[in-house]
């Protein structure tokens, strides 16, 4: 009679278990400790749970980015300044580029809307659109 194979029983995924790593993930959780609320180790989750993590990821950020934006377009002065540094690349004090601060005052903030330069997702100034 032939011995029977002695290891451990093939890892079998769950829907609950794909419903807390959805969860964990939107959360921002690292996978070290998503893998070990699940008791499984991260190559584990990664083998099986590959696409939970990035699609549950790639949805939260949507979540937060259209929730910014709505209250950019309803007058939040603070949701609108991030939108305009990080997405349209405004700076403050009339530069789109690191210089070196003015001698007068370096922290002062711009006292025109024209001290505040844009640019396009690529960085060139307006004036090379």
């Amino acid at each position: 009679m032939p011995a029977k194979a002695m290891g451990r029983p093939p890892f079998k995924v769950t829907g609950d278990m794909k419903a807390k790593v959805v969860e964990l993930a939107k959360l921002g959780l690292p996978q070290d400790q998503i893998a070990y609320a699940l008791r499984i180790t991260t190559k584990t989750l990664r083998k099986h749970f590959h696409e939970e993590l990035y699609d549950s990821a790639i949805e939260a950020n949507r979540q937060i980015l259209a929730k910014l934006f709505d209250l950019a377009l309803n007058g939040n002065p603070g949701a609108a300044t991030f939108w305009a540094r990080t997405r349209c690349k405004f700076r403050a004090g009339g530069s789109l580029f690191d210089e070196e601060p003015s001698q007068s005052d370096p922290a002062a903030p711009p006292s025109t809307p024209q001290a505040v330069e844009f640019a396009n997702n690529d960085g060139a100034p307006r004036e090379d659109w």
